[in-house]
């Protein structure tokens, strides 16, 4: 499948949205030849002879037309979104800079597409202030995977890191997976946390993202329960991205199950939704296997594939996606 790597993201949508008026129109002019044909004042062979021209050629090339431009605006539409994804992570490179609080990260991911995050880069990504800890993400309470993979990627693991926001569309973003304000992800959070985290509701609630008085706030909820907070920002991500993330992929790419793989693979569903949302992530691992009998792929074949995939779709993120693969095949137990 061609892809646009690199294009601009409005250039892209336009020419979907041109394609898509394109082939309506056309749709019409079809339409009325079509009610116009038969009602022609003449008859005879000549009239036969159109008539049979017009249901075996025209017609069926006009409709080939409109199929053409629609199927071409939906892949445009879909590369925006995509890429859309990536500037969100522009920079991002490998497992350099420093973690822990107070340090810079590095190689930040974005959750972007369906679910809106962004990444901090080398240029601006700051963590907490210095003495609070960096909780472990939750371990499996419901069978979702560590996010570590990801994790050490996007903010090193640490729930109160707070970008600045410089040269990311994303804006300023929040947490271990990099909540974009741009994308409204973190007021998604805040919302969600009313119920399943009320301690981030009661500081986060009626402050706007992207503000010092919410980074401020997002700082002070992970100072109090660094755990917690990680916890809780993992069970969101796990929620609005891994479990829609695994549902697309089925639906992309028949015979995909977690059963029976490696805990690493669930990691690599993980890091494919926050980093290009649930239907990217289906996108991927379909492309990424085509014309493979994925429930005969090893463990390795398969991070092999969907890894390919990412670096072909995201050259710019493959510094990244590379460092990323050779942790998942390292926890196989196999050589890059």
């Amino acid at each position: 499948m061609t892809t646009f790597s690199g294009a601009d993201v409005q250039l892209l949508r336009d020419l979907a949205g041109a394609m898509s008026t394109g082939g309506d129109e056309i749709d019409g002019v079809r339409a009325r030849l079509g009610a116009a044909v038969p009602a022609l004042a003449w008859s005879g062979r000549d009239q036969q002879r159109f008539a049979q021209d017009w249901a075996g050629t025209f017609d069926p090339a006009l409709a080939g037309v409109v199929g053409a431009l629609r199927g071409a605006s939906q892949t445009a539409q879909a590369e925006a979104e995509d890429q859309d994804v990536a500037s969100s992570a522009g920079g991002a490179g490998g497992s350099g800079g420093g973690g822990g609080a107070g340090g810079a990260t590095t190689g930040a991911a974005a959750i972007g597409g369906d679910v809106g995050a962004s990444s901090g880069s080398s240029s601006g990504a700051t963590t907490a202030a210095a003495g609070t800890t960096a909780a472990s993400p939750t371990t499996d309470r419901y069978g979702h995977p560590t996010g570590d993979l990801s994790a050490r990627y996007e903010s090193r693991g640490d729930v109160a890191t707070v970008s600045t926001g410089r040269n990311d569309p994303g804006g300023i973003s929040y947490g271990t997976h990099q909540l974009a304000t741009n994308r409204g992800t973190p007021e998604q959070f805040v919302a969600w946390s009313r119920e399943h985290y009320p301690a981030a509701h009661e500081e986060l609630q009626g402050l706007t993202p992207g503000t010092p008085a919410f980074a401020d706030a997002w700082r002070s909820v992970a100072a109090a329960d660094a755990e917690g907070f990680g916890h809780a920002q993992h069970d969101f991500i796990a929620e609005h991205h891994f479990r829609p993330g695994v549902d697309k992929i089925a639906q992309r790419l028949p015979g995909f199950t977690l059963e029976g793989r490696d805990p690493v693979i669930a990691d690599v569903v993980w890091s494919s939704a926050v980093q290009h949302g649930p239907t990217g992530a289906g996108r991927i691992f379909a492309e990424g296997t085509a014309g493979q009998d994925v429930g005969a792929m090893s463990d390795a074949d398969l991070v092999r594939a969907v890894y390919a995939e990412r670096i072909r779709r995201f050259p710019n993120l493959s510094p990244r996606f590379r460092d990323e693969q050779a942790d998942a095949l390292a926890q196989l137990g196999v050589t890059p």
